[in-house]
């Protein structure tokens, strides 16, 4: 794992060997899609507005993950979850199951680098000392912006 000082920075169009992700929680709305009203969730959806409705589906089909990814332009773009529904705090459980997700995908693709906000320090309330023991694993293909 990478820390990197600033935010994310969502393209229109994900590039070859780059996953962009967010940090969100398996609310969604009567429509089907996913909420995604704040934080760097809405940065994504202003960037790639369909988003809402390919994730909601997702999370609809199987809300079991922790981790939801999909093909979007010549990359990918990524779900990771930390919390259940949006008012409530991160869940540290959830985290883990995250992480332990975005391990498993980033150690069997290591040419693709993750873009990961780092999770639940801002709308789900955590400090960073909380969330650190839980993505310390992540690999170096994995830049966690803060």
């Amino acid at each position: 794992m990478i820390v990197i000082n600033q935010w994310v920075d969502y393209p229109t169009s994900v590039p070859p060997l780059n996953c962009y992700l967010f940090t969100g929680d398996k609310t969604l709305c009567i429509d089907g899609s996913l909420v995604m009203g704040a934080g760097n969730a809405k940065a994504l959806k202003n960037a790639c507005p369909e988003t809402p409705h390919i994730f909601g589906s997702m999370v609809k089909n199987n809300d079991l993950l922790g981790l939801y990814l999909t093909q979007y332009g010549g990359g990918l773009i990524g779900a990771f979850m930390v919390k259940n529904h949006w008012p409530q705090p991160a869940c540290l459980n959830l985290i883990k199951q995250s992480s332990n997700e975005l391990y498993q995908h980033a150690k069997h693709h290591p040419h693709i680098i993750y873009h990961l906000p780092y999770p639940a320090i801002g709308k789900g309330w955590l400090t960073e000392s909380e969330v650190y023991p839980l993505i310390k694993q992540l690999p170096d293909n994995v830049a966690v912006y803060k």
